[in-house]
């Protein structure tokens, strides 16, 4: 298993950060949802990390009213090979008949490389290579 050390080796000796880093934004209708949703994409490597946001308010228009509702946001992040992948399985088990799927792309540039090595082979790695990535405020 690689460690922090190895990942800021790795980093440094790299001359770009990995491509095509992208954050999934989704809401879901209650946490025990979003929870259930996000174990099942990172234990299926389709996301290396979800982060869950809850107590969040929406006002929308749906069937020509105007609905309000609490929902909890569900942050996925992942590799672009995999985002459409991601995409297609929120879609398939997402609770709502049209799911907020929003795909925000990431900046290389801008991002620890560190951490998106670590979101790389959180995606590409098989179940038995797992490694241990940075937890909720952690540093990468």
């Amino acid at each position: 298993m690689a460690d922090d050390e190895d990942l800021q080796a790795r980093a440094a000796g790299r001359e770009k950060a990995p491509a095509g880093a992208v954050i999934l934004y989704t809401t879901w209708p209650d946490v025990e949802t979003a929870m259930s949703a996000a174990a099942e994409l990172v234990e299926g490597r389709l996301a290396a990390c979800a982060n869950l946001l809850p107590g969040m308010r929406s006002t929308y228009r749906w069937e020509g009213r105007i609905e309000v509702s609490e929902e909890a946001v569900l942050l996925l992040k992942t590799t672009g090979d995999a985002a459409e992948s991601l995409r297609d399985r929120v879609a398939a088990i997402h609770p709502y008949e049209t799911p907020c799927i929003l795909a925000l792309p990431i900046s290389p540039s801008l991002s620890a490389t560190s951490f998106l090595l670590w979101m790389e082979e959180q995606v590409q790695q098989g179940e038995n290579n797992a490694m241990n990535g940075p937890q909720s405020g952690e540093k990468a």
